[in-house]
């Protein structure tokens, strides 16, 4: 789901789209099915995290 705010057709402020899965979506959730969801390794966590402090 998206803000319509980035959708061609807008209709009225504050309507959402909600667009169909992607092809893509299906093997992303069968590829965590068979090894597992084991989350994001803990250094990549750890730049995400140091990334959402910077201040611009």
């Amino acid at each position: 789901m998206t803000l319509a705010a980035h959708h061609p057709e807008k209709q009225r402020r504050g309507d959402y789209v909600v667009r169909p899965p992607r092809a893509t979506d299906t093997i992303g959730h069968m590829l965590r099915g068979v090894y597992g969801d084991h989350g994001m390794p803990e250094d990549m966590a750890r730049l995400l995290d140091r990334l959402d402090h910077v201040k611009h």
